[in-house]
């Protein structure tokens, strides 16, 4: 499809090269999380927009990167490019970049607002830079809340700032029983042919019960 600027003149780019001129952090994994809500909303082309936190990628993952990471996925379930995103539309064509960090973060919002049901999965968000990106993550979330869209968001309950931003959410606590991360590590332990050769029964046990001892409800796959 074609899109032509207000008052005639020249044609613009649709969705598929619009997609292809935003820029994007590397894409992850689809998790257990998103096949479940696919399932859910299968056949109602619901906007199902998803990232994972990972305290090794804070070069990558910037405020910036994470909208244009989110406003990519959710423009590739519209068969026409929104009058929202229409500016970002021009931007691109004429100057073959991005708009400035307000604009882009104004636009994902609006989509947000005026898209009836939408997903939104965000993985370790306390894995996010505080210092230097996770106010303006947190802002923008502050800004979808009130609206439709349906957020999913996992993270550490240590983090004020992340605390205060749901305050008003309904939050789940999650944790491991010591009898879950106990299976987890013995099979973890005996997979490992090396580890088999070097360590008896009797340091497993005290490898795992250390490890138990420790976790305080909390394990990394």
């Amino acid at each position: 499809m074609v899109l032509r600027r207000s008052g005639g003149g020249q044609d613009l780019p649709g969705v598929r090269e619009l997609l292809e001129i935003l820029l994007s952090v590397a894409d992850h994994p689809r998790s257990v999380v998103i096949d479940h809500i696919q399932e859910h909303t299968k056949g109602r082309n619901v906007p199902i927009l998803f990232l994972y936190f990972d305290y090794e990628k804070h070069s990558e993952q910037t405020p910036f990167n994470v909208v244009t990471t989110l406003l990519r996925q959710l423009l590739s379930y519209y068969a026409e490019v929104p009058l929202a995103a229409q500016e970002l539309l021009e931007s691109v064509t004429k100057r073959e970049k991005l708009p400035a960090w307000d604009t882009l973060r104004s636009i994902f919002i609006t989509l947000c607002s005026e898209t009836p049901e939408m997903y939104i999965v965000l993985d370790a968000l306390d894995e996010t830079d505080e210092p230097n990106s996770r106010g303006a993550i947190l802002e923008i979330l502050d800004a979808i809340i009130p609206t439709q869209t349906r957020l999913l968001v996992t993270s550490r309950h240590h983090s004020a700032d992340i605390n205060d931003t749901f305050r008003k959410c309904p939050k789940v606590a999650i944790e491991a029983s010591e009898d879950d991360i106990r299976k987890f590590v013995l099979d973890k332990l005996s997979k490992s042919a090396r580890i088999s050769r070097l360590i008896d029964k009797a340091v497993r046990e005290q490898i795992v019960r250390s490890i138990v001892s420790k976790s305080q409800g909390m394990y990394v796959l």
